[in-house]
């Protein structure tokens, strides 16, 4: 059990938490998520890479999460505001082309404009591993997916969209 004895502190964590609805727990994780291992090893990577993406995923909900409070604070939608951690990693979806956090609920509701990365998002969610060629399925290391959608995803989809089926995505 922690127990903090800076009044001054207790009251600032009490009013951060009253404002953002949500526990003092839920604030001093979130303070805490922003503080990764810094066990690393020659590649940067810590050293168990499970670890790694782990840490960057949680990181990267915290992020999101902060970001649609903010959009649904500037909105008035207390709904929403009042959704604990746990509950937003149960139900949000991704940030539409608008910049809307959208719940999986909101699939059908969601504007989705081709090049955007809520599109390719989306577009590779439904795509089913069986699409792909026999053996051609790897999954994406994070590092690199937006060296892969700039150099490759737009092209191969304004391909597809033109009705060439037959389309290489090796990028010569």
């Amino acid at each position: 059990m922690l127990i903090i004895h800076n009044e001054e502190l207790a009251r600032r964590l009490e009013a951060i938490a009253t404002n953002e609805h949500r526990s003092v727990d839920d604030v001093l994780e979130t303070l805490l998520d922003t503080y990764p291992v810094k066990s690393t090893t020659q590649n940067g990577h810590s050293e168990n890479d499970d670890d790694y993406y782990a840490q960057a995923m949680v990181r990267l909900t915290r992020n999101a999460y902060e970001n649609a409070r903010q959009y649904w604070q500037e909105t008035g939608n207390t709904d929403r505001l009042a959704l604990s951690l746990e509950q937003f990693d149960e139900a949000f979806w991704l940030f539409d082309s608008e910049g809307i956090p959208r719940l999986k609920s909101e699939k059908d509701q969601a504007i989705l404009v081709p090049g955007t990365t809520a599109y390719a998002a989306a577009f590779l969610e439904k795509m089913p591993r069986s699409a792909y060629p026999e053996g051609a399925y790897t999954p994406i290391d994070p590092r690199d997916a937006d060296d892969i959608l700039n150099a490759e995803f737009a092209d191969y989809l304004l391909a597809r969209m033109n009705g060439n089926d037959d389309v290489s995505t090796d990028s010569d």
